[in-house]
């Protein structure tokens, strides 16, 4: 076993959280380096993450760019000429920042082109789209983006005190 590589064992989790990553609309390299950087519970260089998933530099350095503009692993102070990393490791927060950036894009954009389609007059989207479920389409998208906004709002909420209290509820 080469000593400047993880254990197998280790490669096989970060393969397998890289796959339930890629189910949720991440790449799988996504999920391996973070969950190399998480489990090292210390700053980590990205060479360490090239030669244990045995990738390109440049896969390494554009999968660092993405996590971190997710907030998912953060730059940790430079080693000599070495950039280092760490894992952000609340999950609520890296959760809502993917949810703000991603999803609440993607949202806008369906509420612009329900706009759009309105603008067509009826005659030329009627047998395709009726004005009643075009507007409870729109209605379902207000409903979703309130839902997101509101779930933004949690984001300082002490979610440790809730799930104490709702553990004392049921004993």
């Amino acid at each position: 076993m080469d000593k400047d590589l993880p254990p197998q064992q280790l490669l096989q989790v970060a393969e397998s959280v890289g796959r339930f990553i890629e189910y949720w609309g991440f790449k799988k390299i996504h999920g391996q380096i973070w969950t190399l950087i998480f489990l090292a519970d210390r700053p980590v260089d990205a060479n360490y993450l090239k030669h244990s998933l045995s990738v390109s530099k440049a896969l390494v350095s554009m999968s660092l760019k993405d996590l971190i503009h997710y907030n998912v692993v953060y730059e940790t102070e430079k080693t000599g000429a070495t950039q280092t990393y760490m894992a952000n490791t609340n999950i609520y927060s890296i959760i809502i920042d993917v949810l703000m950036q991603r999803e609440s894009k993607l949202l806008g954009e369906v509420k612009i082109l329900i706009n759009d389609l309105l603008q067509i007059p009826k005659t030329h989207r009627e047998d395709y789209a009726t004005s009643d479920r075009i507007n409870e389409l729109q209605k379902m998208t207000k409903t979703a983006d309130m839902a997101l906004k509101a779930f933004f709002k949690v984001r300082n909420l002490d979610l440790k005190s809730l799930k104490s209290a709702l553990q004392l509820k049921r004993a």
